[in-house]
């Protein structure tokens, strides 16, 4: 038997008139063309097969002949398969239509519907299958049946009534808690718990209607709400909706097409309970709107329950807008927080501080904050309160006070600094080169600073160059310039700083580190005010002041020969000498308040305030760092602390723990006697300030007496 056949043209054949070959020939062109697949099978054995069911298979037609037809079926169905297929063989049954899997090449699983009837193959008995290949509808309807079981389950999921309705009013899904009240499946509009569940509350928008006609508008109202919902695509709800006896917050989700989702929850135990909170939160606004301080009320989790009028006014907020956040977002830090402060419940110290809010309008508010906790009886901390008072005029006031010690960000009140405040001045109203000495740390290019800002320069840069932080081979290029190619890496030309500080000034720090090549081509510029840029032959001219500082002694410098004499009596046509922190110790207080404050500001955090005892080690310490380690320490105390109070124990160590060579030191310079201080601190009361006057001593020596007698 031959399965292949050419499949000839058929067009202009009469089927009338076609003798018995040209059918065959006919009959076979179809089979080959059909879409649908067709098999014939004989007891095990594959004898013809069609494109098309090769295509479904994924096999070619050499492949089909040489497997058993049933080893195509997924094992699942093939029992099923042969069973029917031995009835056809023996020619028992009539035509059979049914649908399983078979297994494609691929080992896939796909879905066919047999159509299958016994014939005679070439005098044999046989079977002929016409397979559709129906695997996507089988797919779309097993989808279809998982999305309708996952709706019932997420219905069953939910605690409440819950119903899914199409726009017609017919209930296509109830949840157990609706089918209790009554919902029936299939029906709505017209039924009794139609007309009990949606019965309004109020019948605001309605006429006044009676019996039956009232019920059917009131039905007609509520679902109303349920189609402005289906047809804006957004979520509807109705408030304290009055149904079976009982309140219900009811909601309307459109769900797709023309099906929305509608459950209700029973509110009727909530409503009584918030109308006695609602009578108990009047009688707790009028005690504590009548307060000056601004409260709020905070949960385990740090958010607010309640507030008061007063912290509404600081903060700009309503009351809506704040309670129910969490009190962290009022903050600008928000470690500023009650629950942050449980932590430290042991020490109540560290439950008052300042800090700052944020305004509604943008600003940050000054605030001191003092928090007190609530704890069961037992010890279980269940939430706090907090208290706060608007300081943004105190903070100003003190701004004030310390301008009054403060000459362009330079602190300090001793005599020293008052006659360096006054040089500045008249510094800055001359034109000539200054230089500024003092030790590291002091302040110099602060100094330096000041002069150009109150000169007529304060328009222009004020460029600073540190001489000793710039290799030598890089320093001339940064001074004075380049031009594209004057050595491998200067792709462009570039504008030194003397260039960029034309019309200002140029601040030269360290400037006893520059080498003999530097100094001489410092010494022309400040001779003739022009310089060359590195690789270039042109002649540049500006008009730069030169301010210049040292920590070294520049003459033992000249005596040694690393200086050159004429640059220095250039640039020491004006000196300036910056006294050492360890000469103004009366200045450390202002300094301290001075750092603390622009701490707090910089980090939008607490203003955390000095104990005495760390005051007290502050003033008997001899700063060999200056007022840059001092600002280190109060830096290193602010970390420590936490923004607390700074106690001794949260200075760095060598502050802490003098060394015996200071407290030496300070016993041999000791003014005071313990009889005198015991007499002096008896008449004022303990008080320290005025004990201090009464001896004829400042506060600061009085403390370090006091400080160095416990430590004996």
């Amino acid at each position: 038997m031959h399965n292949r056949h050419d499949i000839e043209s058929i067009e202009n054949s009469d089927p009338v008139l076609c003798d018995p070959d040209e059918q065959d020939r006919l009959f076979r062109a179809v089979i080959q063309r059909s879409l649908s697949g067709i098999l014939i099978f004989q007891e095990n054995r594959v004898v013809f097969s069609n494109p098309a069911l090769q295509d479904i298979a994924g096999l070619t037609e050499d492949e089909l002949l040489r497997i058993n037809p049933f080893d195509l079926v997924h094992p699942a169905d093939r029992d099923m398969v042969k069973q029917r297929a031995a009835q056809r063989l023996k020619g028992l049954a009539p035509p059979d239509d049914y649908e399983f899997r078979i297994l494609t090449a691929d080992g896939k699983a796909r879905w066919v519907r047999l159509l299958a009837t016994s014939i005679i193959y070439q005098g044999k008995p046989a079977v002929l299958d016409n397979i559709l290949d129906i695997d996507e509808r089988k797919r779309a309807e097993e989808l279809q049946q998982e999305a309708a079981r996952l709706r019932t389950t997420l219905l069953d999921s939910l605690p409440h009534p819950a119903l899914l309705i199409r726009r017609d009013r017919i209930i296509l899904a109830a949840n157990r808690h609706a089918l209790d009240l009554g919902a029936r499946i299939g029906g709505f509009c017209g039924s009794e718990f139609g007309r009990r569940a949606f019965w309004p509350e109020s019948t605001g928008d309605l006429q006044h209607k009676t019996g039956s006609q009232a019920a059917d508008a009131s039905v007609k109202c509520e679902f109303c709400r349920a189609d402005q919902a289906l047809e804006s695509g957004e979520p509807m709800s109705t408030r304290a909706h009055e149904a079976f006896g009982r309140l219900w917050d009811a909601f309307w989700i459109p769900v797709e097409g023309d099906i929305y989702l509608h459950y209700a929850i029973d509110v009727t135990k909530q409503r009584k309970i918030e109308q006695k909170i609602r009578h108990s939160e009047e009688r707790y606004r009028l005690i504590t709107d009548t307060m000056t301080e601004g409260l709020s009320i905070q949960n385990r989790e740090g958010v607010i329950t309640q507030v008061n009028r007063r912290l509404c006014e600081i903060s700009g907020f309503d009351r809506h807008e704040l309670i129910g956040r969490p009190l962290a977002d009022l903050f600008v830090r928000r470690g500023d927080t009650p629950k942050d402060i449980a932590a430290t419940q042991g020490d109540p110290a560290k439950w008052y501080s300042e800090t700052f809010i944020h305004h509604k309008d943008g600003r940050k508010i000054a605030v001191s904050l003092k928090i007190d906790l609530l704890i069961d009886d037992e010890d279980n901390y269940k939430g706090s309160f907090a208290f706060f008072s608007d300081i943004s005029e105190l903070r100003m006031l003190r701004r004030q006070a310390l301008t009054a010690d403060e000459f362009e960000n330079i602190v300090g009140r001793e005599l020293s600094m008052r006659k360096l405040f006054a040089e500045i001045i008249e510094l800055a109203a001359c034109d000539f080169p200054v230089l500024i000495q003092g030790e590291s740390g002091v302040g110099k290019e602060l100094v330096a600073q000041a002069i150009h800002n109150q000169s007529h320069r304060k328009g222009a840069l004020f460029v600073p160059v540190n001489c000793a932080a710039l290799p030598e081979g890089l320093l001339e290029s940064e001074l004075f310039g380049h031009v594209k190619g004057a050595f491998t890496g200067a792709i462009r030309d570039k504008k030194g700083r003397f260039e960029l500080a034309h019309g200002g000034t140029i601040f030269l720090d360290e400037i006893a580190e520059l080498s003999p090549a530097m100094q001489v081509k410092l010494l022309r510029i400040l001779q003739e005010g022009a310089f060359e840029r590195v690789g270039d032959h042109r002649t540049t001219k500006v008009d730069v002041r030169i301010i210049s500082a040292t920590n070294k002694n520049l003459e033992r410098e000249m005596n040694a020969g690393r200086f050159r004499l004429d640059l220095y009596y250039r640039l020491c046509v004006m000196p300036i000498l910056v006294p050492p922190l360890r000469e103004r110790k009366n200045d450390i207080p202002l300094l301290v308040d001075h750092f603390i404050s622009a701490i707090a500001d910089r980090a939008s955090g607490r203003m955390p305030s000095l104990s005495p005892e760390a005051l007290v080690l502050l003033m008997i310490y001899d700063w060999p760092g200056n007022v840059r380690e001092l600002q280190n320490a109060i830096q290193f105390a602010y970390v420590k602390s936490k923004g607390h109070v700074i106690q001794p124990m949260h200075l760095p160590p060598a502050i802490d723990s003098p060394s015996p060579t200071i407290t030496r030191r300070r016993k041999r310079r000791r003014k005071l006697d313990q009889k005198a201080v015991r007499d002096a601190l008896g008449r004022t009361g303990g008080n320290k300030l005025q004990a201090a006057k009464l001896l004829g001593v400042n506060r600061a020596t009085l403390y370090r007496f006091l400080a160095e007698t416990k430590a004996e």
